[in-house]
């Protein structure tokens, strides 16, 4: 087994050979003979993914989903919600969830959330909910979804497939 290894790095060692990882420790320290560059994609994740970890943002996200999760599992409250957009003549969107590993689906929760803004106000205005979002936590959401958004277009931009010339 040792002879096939030395075999196969003399033979990797005469060749061009190169990988694309995803940046993780685990990844760029095996084989450590052939040369390693990291995906630009994984990067712009592994970034976003560190920057949804920030105290704050951590927890604005967090009681999103609270919300969601509570009007999604109720299905008075989910109904009240419908309810309301269309007495105030409007488009009821899905409220979505986030999916841990998908840093775009905190992008998809966030915009759901906040285009049923006037819906959400209204819902809490009649309702014993007690959880409710401030004026700054809705700056906030916008903020966030400006700068998400950014993240998303440069993501698809580097993963289509005639991108790497």
């Amino acid at each position: 087994m040792q002879s096939f290894e030395l075999d196969m790095k003399k033979k990797m060692e005469e060749s061009f050979v190169f990988r694309t990882t995803d940046g993780a420790y685990n990844m760029t320290n095996s084989l450590n003979y052939i040369e390693n560059f990291v995906c630009f994609a994984h990067i712009l994740h592994n970034t976003i993914s560190n920057g949804l970890q920030e105290e704050n943002v951590k927890n604005l996200v967090c009681k999103i989903r609270n919300i969601i999760k509570f009007i999604k599992n109720q299905d008075v409250q989910k109904k009240k919600l419908i309810e309301i957009a269309k007495k105030l003549n409007i488009n009821y969107i899905t409220l979505k969830l986030d999916i841990v590993t998908r840093w775009n689906s905190v992008l998809e929760m966030l915009s759901s959330f906040e285009n049923n803004k006037l819906s959400l106000i209204n819902y809490w205005a009649i309702s014993s909910d007690s959880s409710t979002i401030t004026s700054e936590e809705w700056s906030n959401i916008n903020g966030l979804i400006k700068v998400l958004k950014h993240f998303k277009k440069m993501t698809e931009k580097v993963s289509k497939k005639d991108s790497v010339n």
